[in-house]
C-alpha cells in the first residue's frame, strides 16, 4: 500500500481511537461525578433523617409529660377540679342585728300628784289650832281678827312644812323606784349586750375559718392547675421543638433531592457532551482520513500522468 494512503489511514485511526478513549473517560467521570453526589445526598438524608429522629427521643419525655398535664386540665376542666367557686356566705356568720328586750326608763319625771301628807298632819293642825285657842282665850281675843291671822299663819306655815317634807320623801321615793328600773335596765341590757357580743364573736370566728378554708381550696386548686399548665408548655415547646426538627428536615432533604436532581442531570449533559465531543472527534478523524486519502490519491494520479 502506498506509504502516503497508509499513513492517513493510520492518522484517521488513531484520531479515532483517541475520540473513542476521551469520550469514554469523560463519561465515566461525569458518571462518578454523578455517583460522589448522590452518595453525599443521601448521606446528608440520612444524617438529617437521624438528628430528626435524635431529637424527637430527647424531647420525647416533655412532649408526654405535655399530654399527661393536658390530660388532667381537661379532666379538671371537665370534672370541675380546678372550679375554686364562690365564697358562700352562711347564717352560722351573720350576728344579726342587736335588739335588746329590755323596757327602757326613759327620763326621771316627778309626779307631784303622789305628793300625800303625813296622816298625823290633820291632829298636829288641830292640836296647834286649839292652843292657839286657848292662849287667845286666856287674852280675852279669842275670836278676834289678830286669832285669825295667828291661826291662818300656823296652819300655812305647818301645811308648807309638812308639804315640804312629803314632796321630798316623794321625791325620793321616785328616784329610788327609777335609780331600781335603770339599774335593772342597765344589767338586762349588758346581760343581752354580752350575749349578742358572744354570738357575733363566734360568727367572726366561723366566717374567717370559712374564709380560710375557702382560701386554701382556691390556691390548692390553682397550683394544681398551675403545675399541669406548666407541663403543657413543656409539651407545647417539645411538640414546637419537633415541629421546627422537622421544617429543617423537611428543607434539607428537599433542597438535598435537588441537588441530587441538578447532579443526574448534570452529569447526564456532561455524558451527552462526552458522546457528542467523542462521535465529534471520531466523524473529524474519517473525514480528515478520507480527505488525505483523496489527496494522495489525486498526487499519485498527476505524477503518473
Amino acid at each position: 500500500m502506498d506509504p502516503i494512503i497508509t499513513a492517513s489511514l493510520i492518522g484517521a485511526g488513531s484520531g479515532i481511537i483517541s475520540s473513542i478513549f476521551g469520550g469514554n473517560a469523560q463519561d465515566e467521570a461525569a458518571q462518578k461525578a454523578a455517583e460522589a453526589q448522590l452518595q453525599a445526598t443521601r448521606e446528608n438524608i440520612d444524617f438529617q433523617k437521624w438528628l430528626y429522629e435524635d431529637t424527637k427521643v430527647m424531647n420525647e419525655p416533655w412532649y408526654n409529660a405535655g399530654i399527661v398535664g393536658l390530660n388532667q386540665i381537661l379532666d379538671g376542666v371537665t370534672s370541675g377540679k380546678f372550679d375554686i367557686g364562690e365564697f358562700m356566705l352562711s347564717d352560722e356568720y351573720d350576728p344579726g342585728v342587736f335588739a335588746p328586750d329590755v323596757v327602757d326608763p326613759g327620763v326621771f319625771q316627778f309626779d307631784a300628784s303622789k305628793v300625800e301628807l303625813d296622816p298625823a298632819f290633820d291632829r298636829r293642825l288641830s292640836e296647834g289650832v286649839r292652843a292657839l285657842d286657848m292662849s287667845a282665850a286666856s287674852r280675852g281675843q279669842l275670836q278676834s281678827g289678830a286669832q285669825q291671822k295667828a291661826i291662818t299663819n300656823y296652819a300655812q306655815e305647818l301645811t308648807s312644812e309638812e308639804y315640804a317634807k312629803a314632796y321630798d320623801r316623794a321625791y325620793q321615793d321616785q328616784a329610788a323606784t327609777y335609780g331600781s328600773q335603770v339599774d335593772q335596765y342597765g344589767r338586762r341590757y349588758g346581760e343581752q349586750m354580752d350575749k349578742y357580743n358572744a354570738g357575733a364573736n363566734r360568727a367572726a370566728t366561723l366566717a374567717g375559718l370559712g374564709l380560710t378554708k375557702y382560701n386554701a381550696d382556691a390556691s390548692r386548686k390553682q397550683n394544681n392547675f398551675n403545675m399541669a399548665s406548666s407541663l403543657v408548655n413543656s409539651g407545647q415547646t417539645a411538640a414546637g421543638a419537633n415541629q421546627g426538627a422537622g421544617s429543617v428536615l423537611s428543607s434539607q432533604v428537599g433542597q438535598s433531592l435537588i441537588n441530587q436532581g441538578n447532579a443526574l442531570a448534570s452529569s447526564y449533559l456532561n455524558q451527552g457532551d462526552a458522546r457528542a465531543n467523542m462521535y465529534g472527534g471520531i466523524a473529524t478523524s474519517v473525514n480528515q482520513g478520507l480527505q488525505n486519502y483523496l489527496l494522495a490519491d489525486y498526487l499519485k494520479s498527476n505524477q503518473a500522468a
